[in-house]
């Protein structure tokens, strides 16, 4: 249930190898190829010590969930969030048809342009029209635009109306482990029996089980990459974009250059997880590129650059690092809404990228700000200090008998 190849870094963030180690049997099963196509880089390193099962067809998927047993635990990391129930329910149906435990985790708790207490409370609709207005004022949007999301809104709620009148063999998850909340499961999942266990986010859980190393690390200022227009995501998702790589590019180059001679040092590139090796050099004129160190880098830098609603942002606010955005002309038409509430919510300096000030050096971190982010979007008060997975395991110890296999499914 991938909906990308299993990689390394997912391998690692998924607690596949914890799980093996337990004595437990894990399989994974990749199913991209009915949900998400999407074409693997050439370089990602897949897990040698891991049973995967690949699927090509809805008929081999269900016959496979028809074999799941009462003591199947399936991990849900696909087809529960909302939006993805109409694309995704043959393979929940036949899901829930079976005895197995159907839990999910959300884990990668981001700021949203909607605020989270508006998304199902009753001033949402008020908060939707702040959002139209917002977008058209600050040109994130046309009308064009807006109109397609509400056709797109439109058959989207038709289709959850019809969902909820049709939904006899439906049942909720028995168990959700979220970083710090569950607004992106789908509502309609989760029931009085529920279960719900807050621990904390994957990018804290990635520093809790694997600190970085920061010695020898570039202590000066960091850029936190996101592959711009070159993101997979675009093409998968069919995203319009408004800016092409080449302009993209050349505008953050000149942007990072004004940066490193106001403050005397070379930007180092924190380069996004998904970027293969070697793609990014030639974008950022020959900059040093670093590959999975994102971590380590915020840690030590002078100051974090960013350009994009990273949730590589949350390293800042983590190591207390002090962050500034860059504005270059959005690739997407809500790219800069997002990018606006990390702003907001970590209380961050904005720059121009054609107009940055001759004597500009990094504004000190707003610590109210970063407290509060902490504790919203990376690790509530009063959570588990244990790794992710230790607590998933902890919970299903005390709440059930060791199940004899796992069903992992990366988002």
């Amino acid at each position: 249930m991938v909906e990308s190849p299993l990689s390394i870094r997912d391998y690692l963030r998924f607690g596949v190898g914890e799980w093996t180690t337990t004595g437990i049997a894990v399989e994974v099963w990749e199913v991209d190829a009915l949900f998400l196509r999407r074409e693997q880089a050439p370089d990602v390193e897949r897990p040698e010590a891991c049973d995967i099962r690949r699927f090509s067809s809805m008929k081999e998927l269900t016959a496979a969930c028809r074999r799941l047993e009462a003591d199947a635990l399936v991990i849900m990391l696909s087809g529960v969030y909302v939006g993805e129930f109409a694309s995704h329910r043959p393979m929940l149906v036949a899901i829930m048809k079976t005895q197995a435990v159907f839990t999910t985790v959300s884990a990668g708790q981001r700021p949203l342009s909607l605020p989270p207490e508006d998304r199902r409370g009753a001033t949402r609709s008020l908060a939707r029209l702040g959002f139209v207005a917002r977008s058209l004022r600050t040109h994130e949007a046309s009308l064009a635009d807006l109109t397609r999301k509400g056709i797109q809104r439109l058959r989207a709620a038709e289709l959850v109306l019809m969902w909820r009148l049709t939904r006899k063999g439906v049942r909720p998850l028995d168990w959700i482990w979220a970083g710090t909340d569950t607004l992106s499961i789908n509502p309609d999942l989760i029931g009085d029996r529920t279960r719900v266990r807050y621990i904390h986010t994957w990018d804290y859980d990635r520093i809790l089980t694997r600190p970085p190393e920061t010695q020898g690390i570039h202590r000066g200022p960091v850029y936190l990459d996101a592959m711009g227009p070159l993101h997979p995501d675009v093409e998968a998702l069919s995203i319009p974009i408004e800016v092409g790589d080449k302009q993209w590019f050349a505008l953050v180059n000149e942007a990072l250059t004004e940066i490193e001679h106001r403050l005397g040092e070379p930007v180092v590139i924190a380069a996004h997880p998904r970027a293969p090796r070697g793609l990014l050099e030639s974008r950022y004129s020959g900059r040093d590129v670093r590959y999975g160190q994102t971590a380590a880098l915020v840690a030590s830098a002078s100051v974090v650059l960013a350009t994009d609603p990273s949730t590589s942002l949350a390293f800042a606010a983590i190591f207390d690092r002090p962050a500034t955005v860059i504005r270059i002309p959005p690739f997407w038409w809500g790219h800069w809404l997002e990018l606006q509430e990390y702003v907001d919510k970590l209380g961050l300096e904005v720059l121009d990228c054609r107009s940055i000030p001759k004597d500009w050096e990094p504004r000190e971190v707003d610590r109210d700000a970063y407290a509060s982010f902490m504790s919203r979007y990376v690790k509530r008060p009063g959570t588990p200090d244990s790794s992710f997975w230790e607590v998933v395991r902890q919970d299903l110890s005390l709440t059930s008998p060791i199940h004899k296999s796992i069903e992992v499914s990366p988002r």
